[in-house]
């Protein structure tokens, strides 16, 4: 992966963490609210004009307990010209390397950077 998810992400940190001045604070937060666990975190690239976009990101979020926040802004990193792309912070209730999660998304993300 490069590293234009890592420089997205950090840009604009307190946008992508929803106001919250690190990923422990939004994580303590979401834990609270919704009585969860979660302990690992990714920001991640996503192309959502792929026709297995929604099957793989269901397929994260409820088989595998992952909370995705999505900002609701298109940004331009360059993978889709001049559509744009989708970034999602994504919580996880379980460590997850970065193999795991390309096995579970092979085909929907750009690219990844792990905030925790």
């Amino acid at each position: 992966m490069s590293h234009i998810a890592e420089k997205t992400f950090n840009d604009d940190k307190l946008k992508w963490l929803e106001g919250h001045d690190s990923i422990e604070r939004l994580i303590k937060q979401y834990n609270e609210d919704l009585g969860s666990d979660f302990v690992c975190a990714y920001f991640i690239i996503l192309n959502p004009d792929h026709e297995k976009y929604e099957e793989q990101l269901t397929l994260l979020e409820c088989e595998c307990g992952v909370c995705s926040i999505l900002n609701g802004e298109t940004i331009h990193a360059g993978f889709i010209v001049p559509e744009g792309e989708v970034c999602r912070v994504f919580l996880m209730p379980k460590e997850m390397d970065e193999a795991e999660l390309k096995k579970i998304m092979p085909d929907i993300i750009f690219d990844f950077h792990r905030i925790k």
